[in-house]
């Protein structure tokens, strides 16, 4: 799942967090009973729910306006609008068109391993401090948490150092 984890688990759960402000918190409507928001939302829970919990998921982090607000959108422009001026050019257009597809499709792979790798390893371990209450969003406390609760690793040189964002 490392390759396609964005798609897989991260989009799904940064969209329930946007559900449940846009829908639940700013209309004031209730959200479903059983639908618990500290439980992840994956591709796997939203089209094969095996819990009550995710059934109710699902009202949250509809499967259908997931899909046309953010998966359908994001692989239409990268895997489809981005090559298709390839396209017009005579005699070879669809060929490159195919090998850019193919390019772009291996470079997200990748790009998505390299991230995992990235953040999970700076948010998963024993030793980060983990906080008991919450704080406002975008808050100073807020901020010294994030740092806080994250481990950067020194590679030891700039450029390893770079690529890996510390």
């Amino acid at each position: 799942l490392v390759p396609i984890w964005k798609w897989f688990y991260y989009a799904p759960n940064t969209f329930k967090e946007l559900q449940m402000i846009e829908k639940y918190k700013k209309e004031g409507k209730e959200l479903p009973s059983a639908f618990e928001p500290m439980d992840a939302v994956t591709l796997g829970t939203m089209f094969f729910p095996q819990t009550t919990a995710q059934e109710a998921a699902r009202e949250v982090v509809n499967p259908t306006e997931f899909f046309q607000k953010v998966l359908g959108p994001f692989l239409m422009t990268r895997f489809v609008l981005l090559p298709a001026p390839l396209l017009f050019i005579p005699g070879v257009g669809p060929s490159f068109f195919g090998h850019a597809v193919v390019n772009l499709i291996a470079a997200e792979l990748l790009t998505n391993i390299h991230s995992f790798i990235t953040i999970v390893t700076n948010h998963a371990g024993n030793d980060l401090y983990k906080f008991d209450d919450e704080v406002k969003p975008k808050s100073g406390a807020f901020y010294v948490r994030q740092v806080v609760s994250s481990a950067n690793y020194d590679y030891g040189n700039d450029a390893l150092d770079f690529s890996h964002g510390w």
